[in-house]
């Protein structure tokens, strides 16, 4: 990503110097404004990178539930804070797919303990 990321920065940067040159680009708009345009890219890479240094530390299966809580959370918002309306087919395809999700983990757990047992 990281790469793609450097590839794809040079056109970025010259577009950003063609319109900041037209004056119809952002950056001539105040001083915070131009803080939050450059701080951007930081905010942006900075949870990429961690979420990268974690994948390499933990299971792909604790990945791939963890994958499920940011859906999860933003689904909580929405019918608790947004007070969205939510119909029963929602619902009822929320509590599937966190069954299967329970499912597999206890699965998971099962079967780890299962080979933990047969090495000691």
């Amino acid at each position: 990503m990281a790469i793609e990321t450097l590839i794809a920065s040079l056109p970025y940067l010259l577009y950003l110097l063609y319109i900041g040159n037209k004056s119809t680009g952002q950056f001539g708009h105040g001083v915070g404004i131009t803080i939050l345009l450059v701080s951007a890219g930081a905010i942006t890479a900075i949870p990429l990178l961690l979420f990268n240094g974690s994948t390499t530390r933990l299971p792909l299966t604790v990945i791939g539930l963890l994958q499920y809580i940011t859906p999860t959370i933003q689904f909580s918002i929405g019918v608790w804070v947004r007070h969205e309306d939510m119909p029963t087919a929602r619902w009822v395809g929320f509590f599937i797919i966190w069954i299967a999700l329970t499912t597999l983990a206890l699965d998971l757990v099962r079967s780890s303990r299962a080979v933990n047992n047969r090495v000691a």
